[in-house]
């Protein structure tokens, strides 16, 4: 049995020289990997597509099924209909710019930290413990994190008597 699992694991790993060999089994091995692919996105569109309906049969609101939205996007794309009198390629451009900006700031900010940091020790020893603990919030928690820290500086208005 070990020694079966073993001829699996180096076919798999295209190490076999049966498997490697044989032209039809690679095919048969990618096309099953494309074939689960398709079949997910399949059962997406299709639950996608039950939701929309039961959404504007149940509540009377209209939920956009899959095939609406390709077609919009591909207006955008294609069609060149404007989203607020801009082309879709403006927008695009615009949150690029934003991001590069964001991300030059950002390796700027870093890097100046960096060398500060590297080229005194006692300032080292003071941030450290700050970095340490921040490094300890997850990626998906930041979004949220400045909501609460700025709530806290900002003075809020006495209540209505």
């Amino acid at each position: 049995m070990v020694e079966y699992d073993q001829q699996i694991t180096k076919a798999l790993a295209g190490n076999s020289q049966t498997f490697a060999a044989c032209p039809r089994n690679r095919w048969r091995r990618v096309l099953r990997i494309v074939g689960v692919n398709l079949l997910a996105m399949v059962i997406i569109m299709v639950i996608w597509q039950l939701v929309a309906l039961w959404i504007g049969h149940s509540r009377g609101v209209t939920f956009p099924s899959p095939l609406q939205t390709w077609t919009r996007l591909l207006t955008f794309f294609v069609g060149g209909e404007g989203l607020y009198g801009q082309s879709i390629y403006q927008h695009l451009l615009a949150s690029l710019g934003r991001w590069a900006t964001g991300y030059l700031v950002a390796v700027f900010v870093g890097i100046m930290i960096g060398l500060l940091l590297g080229g005194s020790a006692s300032l080292n020893e003071i941030c450290m413990p700050v970095f340490h603990v921040l490094q300890l919030i997850p990626g998906l928690a930041w979004p949220g994190s400045p909501l609460p820290c700025c709530s806290l500086a900002w003075e809020t208005p006495p209540p209505y008597s």
